[in-house]
């Protein structure tokens, strides 16, 4: 499984190389996208993620994205009231899965 972070601001200008990533991240195998340090984010991201969830359920691949509760990326989808997507982070420690939820 290949595990990756992303930080800072995500914009829309980033959506194109973040859904090249993933799709070739996919395309090798299960995938961990940790998202908890992202302080900023817009809906082209957000549909970047949701695309890649999909793919994950058509290919037969696991995308889990982590986004703690109170975080950005957590708090823009819950402002736009969107469904969970992703897989719940595995194998975190007691002190980290109290402080969030992947959705």
């Amino acid at each position: 499984m290949k595990t990756t972070a992303k930080t800072g601001v995500l914009r829309h200008s980033d959506a194109r190389e973040l859904a090249a990533e993933l799709t070739g991240a996919l395309d090798a195998g299960d995938v961990t996208l940790d998202l908890a340090a992202v302080e900023q984010v817009d809906t082209g991201i957000l549909q970047v993620l949701i695309s890649a969830s999909a793919l994950a359920d058509r290919t037969g691949r696991r995308l889990h994205l982590h986004m703690p509760e109170g975080s950005a990326v957590w708090s823009a989808a819950q402002a736009l009231a969107l469904p969970p997507f992703g897989l719940p982070v595995s194998g975190l420690s007691a002190q980290d899965s109290n402080k969030g939820q992947s959705l």
